[in-house]
């Protein structure tokens, strides 16, 4: 987390003060619903607030995961193809880039609902025909050694069953497909090693990159998982997290609760936050 320069006034009596001429609210991401609800593991709630405010620096992620998340759709698509086929059905699929390139040559985050006053996202491949099989699928990759966990224990990350759920009620699906690609060691090391020759993260071929690594569908597992989606359940969701920024907006006061560990070392770091205020809730049993 990097927060803008002067977003925070002060941290005093618990209570994050925000300096609310600052904020510049943004619509609510699939991603970002299930953080501002609490069911994000690796992020917290604050943080969420704070990113929907627009106060939060642009980060980057590792390359890396950009080029295996992509690699994942790419073969999840052909998957999808050869599955439908072997039952005689011939499906149309849709993928969806999650960035596009401005005028300015900026690239920006895509956004498939522009006309949604609150709710924002980009799906990752649609299945548009036939009406039958019409489906939003959601494409996670994953290390091989999270197989075990996630499906022979049936642990399906909360976070992101609700993202699906929210781009597939965005997109008025009632059938999602969980679809996890799982990539052992070594396809993972072969891409850690080409993503440095790739010389623009944003604008690669990505049929070129899987010729050059050498990643087939066999190499991998990919495992589907089928869910009808509960549009009110998702939409009450939706509106729960709408109102958590809109709260915060409005009050520019954020409990300090609402921030992790990492977070309040992060304030302390900045000065933000006295050795006395940083509190660390370990609570081994």
């Amino acid at each position: 987390m990097k927060i803008i320069k002067n977003a925070i006034l002060k941290i005093e009596n618990d209570i994050v003060y925000l300096n609310k001429d600052l904020i510049r609210k943004r619509k609510i991401s699939s991603r970002a619903v299930p953080t501002l609800l609490g069911y994000n593991q690796w992020q917290s709630v604050g943080k969420g607030v704070l990113d929907r405010l627009g106060l939060l620096e642009y980060e980057k992620i590792d390359a890396y995961y950009t080029v295996a998340g992509e690699i994942a759709e790419y073969l999840a698509d052909d998957f999808l193809h050869s599955q439908y086929r072997e039952y005689g059905v011939k499906i149309e699929t849709k993928r969806f880039q999650s960035s596009f390139k401005g005028s300015n040559g900026i690239w920006y985050g895509n956004n498939l609902y522009k006309s949604n006053p609150k709710f924002s996202g980009v799906n990752d491949i649609g299945i548009s025909s036939p009406d039958f099989a019409r489906a939003n699928v959601e494409v996670k990759s994953k290390s091989m050694k999270s197989y075990e966990y996630i499906i022979n224990r049936n642990q399906i990350p909360a976070e992101e069953l609700l993202q699906g759920e929210v781009l597939s009620t965005l997109a008025k699906s009632e059938k999602l497909i969980m679809l996890y690609v799982f990539y052992p060691e070594v396809v993972e090391n072969m891409i850690r090693e080409y993503v440095p020759e790739i010389e623009d993260i944003n604008e690669y071929d990505i049929s070129y990159i899987l010729k050059q690594v050498r990643v087939y569908i066999a190499d991998i597992k990919i495992v589907p998982i089928n869910y009808k989606v509960d549009f009110e359940k998702t939409q009450n969701a939706m509106e729960q997290a709408h109102q958590v920024v809109e709260k915060y907006a409005i009050s520019g006061e954020l409990p300090i609760d609402l921030f992790s560990v990492d977070d309040k070392q992060y304030f302390f770091e900045l000065g933000l936050m006295s050795d006395e205020e940083t509190t660390y809730d370990d609570l081994p049993f």
